[in-house]
């Protein structure tokens, strides 16, 4: 006869995270939650063979579990063996969030590494910006404060455009192998096309993957009267210019962004909007560090 324990062990839905949790992984990621988010049992996230999870890759389980939480459902972790990424999933807040049974203790408001924000808070950017400064070492006050404009330009899109109940996501992390500093924002609202439709922008036949690409041309803004085009446009020549990547996904659509590398596709969807920024932050040559003008927080 087969104990009780042993069938709720069997039945408990597993989604195996692959060695790097990245925007790479998106499609199948975002299938594999989007199957479990009403799962009754419940669900485990096995990260043991994870080494690395990006601030996109953190905020889509982070948003799993909340909104797994919002329907009374668990959720749990199975630790990373690699021993710098177990401790990136605490100190994240992402264990605590799996650990919790309710929203109001799932979220660490005093953790700036990942934030749930239900309205735009004015300091956020800074903290952000000094705690990312803190961890390259070397990202001089200049280059932090153009960390922290984008960072606030990312944020200000997201209260402005998404029209959450929800809130909306901010992530960031430095990546010391590579120099790569990564900034994610996510939210659950209307999307790029919906924003740009209400505004009458652009016609309501048209597909998710096209209306991010015109997001990203001059002066496209949802604002009425205004011009500023979403802050992609000026985003995207931003971190092409310096090595970095810019990778959107709204609805049924995905753009990726680099300095030779421009791809649009449908994708598998997402309620929302997801900007994630790659700056790279290679400011040293040997032992000698760069001149301001030189440094990788600059306009084309």
């Amino acid at each position: 006869m087969i104990s009780k324990n042993i069938i709720e062990k069997v039945q408990k839905p597993e989604i195996i995270l692959p060695r790097l949790v990245n925007e790479s992984w998106s499609r199948t990621l975002m299938q594999r939650l989007a199957k479990e988010l009403d799962s009754d049992s419940e669900v485990v996230l096995n990260a043991e063979k994870v080494d690395w999870i990006s601030p996109c890759g953190t905020i889509l389980l982070a948003d799993f579990a909340i909104k797994r939480l919002q329907r009374n459902k668990k959720v749990s972790i199975k630790m990373p063996y690699h021993s710098e990424t177990k401790q990136y999933v605490i100190s994240s807040g992402l264990l605590k969030i799996t650990q919790s049974t309710n929203i109001n203790d799932a979220i660490d408001k005093n953790n700036i590494q990942l934030r749930l924000l239900y309205r735009m808070e004015p300091m956020v950017p800074e903290d952000l910006s000094d705690f990312i400064a803190r961890q390259a070492k070397n990202v001089n006050d200049d280059e932090k404060y153009l960390l922290r404009m984008w960072i606030t330009e990312l944020l200000t899109n997201a209260n402005d455009h998404a029209k959450s109940d929800f809130g909306f996501w901010v992530c960031g992390r430095y990546n010391p192998s590579d120099h790569n500093i990564r900034i994610c924002v996510a939210d659950s609202g209307i999307g790029i096309k919906q924003s740009l439709v209400n505004a009458d922008k652009l016609p309501k036949n048209i597909d998710d993957a096209h209306a991010i690409e015109k997001a990203l041309e001059e002066g496209m803004t949802s604002r009425t009267g205004k011009t500023g085009g979403l802050g992609l446009k000026h985003i995207s020549s931003y971190v092409k210019s310096h090595g970095g990547s810019l990778t959107i996904f709204s609805g049924l659509g995905k753009a990726y962004l680099a300095r030779k590398t421009k791809r649009i596709m449908k994708h598998e969807r997402y309620q929302g909007t997801i900007v994630s920024v790659m700056f790279n932050t290679k400011t040293i040559s040997g032992d000698e560090l760069l001149t301001l003008d030189q440094t990788p927080f600059r306009f084309e």
